[in-house]
């Protein structure tokens, strides 16, 4: 399997964990915004510290190129996570998930126009192959969710757009800078933007415990800077529409956590749904690697 499309799937799969920290830290009192501020204060002050040891000179930027890391940390980062929690509690969480997962079809569209993307059968299959997977998986198929709420939706669909950002303003930043250069101005313009919005004057009090420490230190490091780095990595090597279909292995292992640690139950629909992004995955990895583009 092409090396690329493997740390696209393991960075998934790391995000993949994230509610098991989310339910943790939101249950110690913990705001969804404040998390997203500690992501990306810590994540980027251990990358400034691990570069300044290791590769100074990958901290160098041109600042005619801020935009791209702009685009990647506030447009896409904040914007994504922030758009998520609203439609989380708005629409709850499978609801939420499905719209999320909006962001192949944003990414193959916004790929089209910027990067002329060929538009190919295959392609467009395992793109609804995936989104139908994303769906089942997420069981909104599976019960009656009433009267959801417009804005809510909106919210929704605005941080699937979000969430799929990343793979357009990443794929820009790689033709100039490395992967741990884009991850680190992504958490340093990511925290610029999280910290106002985030009311970190009342974090103090919340941490009373080594174990949550733990928790706030494991999601920074082993649940945002490595899957971060890694999908970049792998960026590098793949269409950004591509990156964004594989990157749907992230529901298939939250689905498995939450059978495996809270025993949630896996109906018929779930079952299929997994099959299908499965599918999707493999598609991608039979068909013949196209030429890369040069020059954005």
């Amino acid at each position: 399997m092409n090396r690329h499309y493997l740390m696209i799937m393991a960075a998934a799969s790391l995000w993949g964990s994230i509610g098991i920290f989310i339910k943790n830290l939101t249950a110690a009192g913990f705001s969804p915004m404040q998390l997203v501020a500690f992501r990306t204060l810590i994540s980027m002050t251990l990358i400034f510290l691990f570069l300044l040891w290791k590769a100074p000179e990958k901290l160098k930027i041109r600042w005619q190129d801020s935009w791209m890391f702009i685009g990647t940390g506030l447009f896409s980062f904040v914007f994504f996570n922030y758009f998520y929690f609203i439609s989380v509690q708005r629409n709850g969480l499978s609801v939420a998930s499905v719209l999320l997962y909006t962001a192949p079809v944003f990414v193959f569209l916004l790929s089209v126009l910027l990067f002329r993307e060929r538009v190919t059968p295959l392609k467009v299959t395992t793109l609804i192959l995936a989104v139908i997977g994303c769906l089942l998986v997420s069981g909104a198929l599976e019960k009656d969710t009433g009267m959801l709420d417009l804005f809510g939706i909106l919210a929704g669909v605005l941080s699937g757009l979000g969430y799929g950002l990343y793979s357009i303003f990443g794929k820009f930043a790689l033709t100039r800078y490395d992967a741990v250069t884009i991850t680190f101005y992504t958490f340093l313009f990511g925290t610029l933007g999280a910290f106002p919005l985030a009311g970190m004057n009342r974090v103090p009090g919340l941490i009373d415990s080594f174990g949550l420490l733990a928790n706030i230190l494991i999601l920074a490091v082993l649940i945002t800077i490595l899957p971060f780095t890694l999908y970049t990595m792998g960026l590098s090597g793949t269409e950004p529409s591509k990156a964004s279909v594989l990157a749907t292995v992230e529901p298939l292992v939250a689905t498995f956590f939450g059978l495996l640690l809270y025993q949630e139950s896996l109906g018929v629909l779930k079952f299929f749904g997994i099959l299908a992004v499965i599918g999707a995955a493999l598609i991608i990895n039979l068909q013949p690697k196209e030429r890369r583009l040069d020059h954005v």
